[in-house]
């Protein structure tokens, strides 16, 4: 298996480009544009030379060249906190690419979001539009392990701390969400001004109205867990268990 931002092959089927597969592929893949990737193309703020050879590759559309670049760069740039925020966005993105492959009996099974390819002659069922993260889950699991050790090793990066949350909640990996979070909002309790946003700038407003703002927009839907851990996030974000939007 195979995979590109543009195509990827699964189990030797046949691949489709985003402009082959036609409308329905496009639809699929603004269906699956995540706020991660947004994060990462929506800062301004001048980074550092590993910043500067990751777009230029990026521009160049090199997917090779820039895995290679990557996995050179996991030694390389392991004190840099842009890298785990990259490959971590990077990742995730690739498992959110358009997949169009067959469907053997006992394979791969349809998804919520998925769309399957039917035999006209036949009635039957032999293909399926999905992303790559579906058929191959060790890539959204390394996004994670990315975006988790960039979240461990540098605590003050809010971006990266809410990058992996994203990337939970859209796994459904309930208990590690909230544990992210919670560690995002203890630190702002410890050290407000040590807080950081994408490549190191400046959050985008004070962290004392930024952080319970976007927390709250982030966990909305454990609102109704009812579990000890989503009520404590409430309290530490400042909210009241009363209020239909707590967290």
């Amino acid at each position: 298996m195979r995979f590109s931002s543009r195509a990827v092959v699964v189990g030797g089927a046949t691949v489709f480009s985003l402009k082959e597969a036609g409308d329905v592929c496009r639809s699929i893949t603004m269906k699956f544009l995540t706020l991660a990737l947004l994060l990462l193309c929506a800062n301004p703020v001048r980074a550092d030379d590993f910043s500067d050879k990751f777009a230029e590759l990026k521009k160049a559309g090199d997917e090779a060249a820039i895995e290679g670049y990557l996995e050179k760069s996991a030694t390389n740039e392991a004190e840099n906190p842009n890298y785990y925020a990259t490959a971590g966005n990077y990742w995730w993105g690739v498992s959110q690419s358009v997949a169009v492959g067959a469907i053997a009996e006992g394979d791969y099974k349809l998804n919520p979001g998925d769309f399957s390819i039917t035999d006209p002659k036949t009635g039957k069922k032999v293909g399926a539009i999905t992303n790559a993260g579906k058929t191959n889950l060790e890539i959204p699991k390394k996004a994670i392990g990315l975006l988790s050790e960039g979240a461990r090793k540098f605590p003050e990066r809010a971006d990266i701390a809410l990058g992996l949350a994203h990337v939970q909640k859209k796994m459904n990996l309930k208990e590690g969400y909230v544990d992210t979070l919670s560690a995002l909002l203890a630190q702002a309790k410890k050290d407000p001004d040590s807080l950081k946003w994408m490549k190191g700038g400046a959050l985008p407003e004070p962290a004392k109205t930024f952080l319970p703002e976007t927390v709250q927009d982030y966990t909305v839907a454990l609102f109704n867990a009812n579990s000890p851990a989503t009520d404590a996030l409430c309290g530490q974000g400042g909210r009241q268990k009363e209020s239909a939007r707590c967290l």
